[in-house]
């Protein structure tokens, strides 16, 4: 296989940092292998999250640098072309799938799933299941490994003394996540309701959207309310009517009122994090005084927005670097509990593919993840 890879590819980047209007196909070297642990891929398809279009558009600034032409995507699938001589899960013709997302992120790496091909560690890889489409399997892992990683969170900070699968999980639980049908949310919402085992799943998406729930997350989802005209705490049962809070909006205020005041539990990755876990993500030496200091406020702010309750709150991210929760999630995905709702765009439709990056980059309007087909 190895032999007939040619020596450029097409990639879609952006030229310098700009929004998703000033994306480009470029023809760019195709990378090689060049550590032990890598592994050649022939990438079917990338997904896109808003991450991807943040960096691109400035935030990789503030922490560090990136070259340009600035590669897009750290996620997706493929078929297998070339390992390192340490690789020994994975073989050249084997299909695959992953997100490469490794902390401390600082020096700044560019991946590059929205090419032809990519090169990734073996570590961020896992074997795509036979009932998985290369373009489900490319809008999973980076926020399905998030969801899994905060709702095992959500069970610690409940005092689940048991956080394994074979566990209570959130049987008899009612949990509330916002935005079902966001590329976020669809993930979270299947796995709440299918992994986790919990007996009330309360969501919200926009008038247009409401039609497309049950078709799309068929016996997901217990109630879904229009966020646009409906009063979401009224509606969802009144405040304190959940135990868990999977907050995945930036708009954590709205989500408080939800949990039960006694015993309830709000994990988000919608929030700002806490100076401690800011520093594992970005590093020890590449966290200003004045950037810890902002973050710490926040977590005061959040702690005066649960004052009088006994609600215990926590922001994560979602690490890949865990590889025992990305081999969870591939259990989870193999057997079918999560199936990502996609929208799909060809890379060589270079004007769909700015559109849709630009409803991925404000969150808005979009249906699923965004998941770009390259063959």
């Amino acid at each position: 296989m190895a032999s007939s890879i040619p020596k450029t590819m097409k990639a879609l980047v952006a030229p310098r940092y700009c929004k998703p209007k000033d994306y480009e196909i470029r023809e760019i070297p195709t990378p090689t292998i060049e550590n032990p642990d890598d592994v050649l891929i022939k990438v079917h398809a990338a997904g896109i999250q808003a991450g991807d279009t943040q960096m691109a558009g400035g935030m990789a600034k503030l922490l560090g640098k990136l070259d340009f032409p600035i590669k897009m995507a750290i996620e997706g699938s493929g078929v297998v072309q070339a390992v390192g001589s340490a690789v020994t899960t994975l073989k050249p013709g084997d299909a695959v799938y992953g997100a490469v997302f490794k902390r401390p992120i600082i020096p700044l790496k560019q991946v590059g799933f929205a090419a032809e091909y990519v090169v990734a560690a073996e570590q961020f890889l896992v074997p795509k299941p036979p009932g998985l489409s290369f373009d489900e399997a490319a809008g999973l892992m980076g926020n399905a490994v998030t969801a899994y990683q905060n709702l095992r969170r959500a069970l610690e900070l409940a005092g689940v003394e048991d956080t394994s699968m074979a566990g209570p999980l959130l049987r008899g639980k009612k949990v509330f996540m916002p935005a079902a049908l966001s590329g976020t949310g669809n993930i979270g919402a299947q796995m709440i309701k299918r992994t986790f085992k919990a007996d009330r799943l309360v969501s919200t998406v926009s008038t247009a959207k409401l039609p497309l729930v049950d078709r799309l997350l068929p016996g997901v989802c217990d109630k879904v309310i229009d966020y646009t005209k409906e009063d979401v705490v009224r509606e969802a049962g009144g405040a304190g009517a959940f135990d868990v809070v999977y907050n995945t909006q930036w708009d954590l205020p709205a989500a408080v009122p939800l949990a039960n005041p006694r015993t309830g539990v709000i994990v988000s990755i919608a929030s700002a994090p806490s100076p401690a876990l800011f520093r594992e993500v970005l590093g020890p030496a590449n966290t200003p005084f004045w950037v810890a200091w902002v973050l710490g406020a926040a977590q005061w702010y959040y702690a005066w927005l649960l004052r009088g309750t006994a609600v215990r709150y926590e922001f994560l991210s979602g690490d890949m670097g865990r590889r025992e929760d990305v081999e969870a999630v591939a259990a989870v995905a193999a057997r079918g509990d999560v199936r990502p709702v996609v929208r799909t765009v060809r890379m060589a439709d270079i004007d769909e593919v700015r559109a849709h990056c630009e409803l991925t980059r404000v969150s808005k309007g979009g249906v699923g993840k965004l998941v770009i087909q390259v063959v």
